[in-house]
């Protein structure tokens, strides 16, 4: 089966706007679905694709972000090692020139646009005072300083493996996944600005939370690779034009 690669082409860009944050952020996806379309994944998600190089560009800029705000990012380092074919099995860090042009998996991309988003909408309520500008930078997947921190990040949470963490078993598939957003007093999720879709979404007792001493084996195994080494965090969400330099 041939493997897809893809040029970056939404690097060393400041995506901006006078308006909001979502607006900049929105520009980005804009870019992507305009050149490549969008990705399907075997899920069902839809989102704009993005090679490796610019998912780390783009999780390494989100997570600068994140500090101004009360929301984080506490999962950047789990997404950012998909981006180098990290598991528990293979402790290793690819950051090879063929990995960067590798497209990022389709089913955890969904997942990353949508946690990016939350830190997004948290700028637009928290931080209006401060231009909104995204810049994302070409050399940040090889740059030894970002994966250095991925690593650390990464392993901090593996070392404290043995704390209990929450996740969530759902009611209809007895399977345990990543807590949704909840619903709202209608029973919907709120729409994706940058798909256009309705988020799905948690009615109470949908999905009963649970204690598990080893994420890494436990969640890995039922919930995909989205949370490789991984600390699952429950998200309460709340009602997310490009210039070249």
């Amino acid at each position: 089966m041939a493997v897809r690669t893809s040029p970056s082409f939404l690097l060393n860009d400041n995506y901006r706007s006078r308006v909001s944050w979502l607006q900049a952020f929105t520009a980005i996806s804009v870019d992507s679905l305009t050149r490549r379309g969008k990705q399907d994944a075997p899920n069902g998600e839809e989102s704009p694709p993005l090679t490796n190089q610019e998912a780390a560009a783009l999780i390494s800029a989100v997570r600068a972000l994140a500090a101004m705000t009360t929301v984080g990012f506490a999962m950047w380092s789990q997404f950012a090692a998909v981006a180098y074919d990290w598991d528990t099995t293979r402790n290793r860090f690819v950051t090879s020139v063929r990995q960067m042009r590798l497209m990022y998996p389709a089913d955890i991309g969904a997942e990353l646009w949508d946690h990016m988003q939350m830190v997004i909408t948290a700028l637009d309520k928290e931080r209006r005072d401060v231009p909104a500008d995204i810049t994302l930078d070409r050399d940040t997947f090889q740059s030894l300083v970002f994966v250095n921190d991925v690593k650390q990040d990464l392993f901090g949470f593996k070392a404290t493996k043995k704390t209990p963490l929450p996740v969530c078993r759902d009611k209809k598939t007895g399977k345990l996944r990543l807590p949704r957003v909840p619903c709202n007093k209608d029973g919907e999720g709120p729409i994706e600005p940058i798909t256009g879709r309705r988020m799905p979404c948690d009615k109470p007792g949908d999905c009963d939370p649970q204690l598990v001493d080893d994420p890494i084996t436990a969640v890995g195994k039922s919930i995909l690779p989205l949370v490789v080494g991984g600390v699952i965090l429950w998200w309460l969400i709340s009602p997310s034009t490009r210039r070249r330099r």
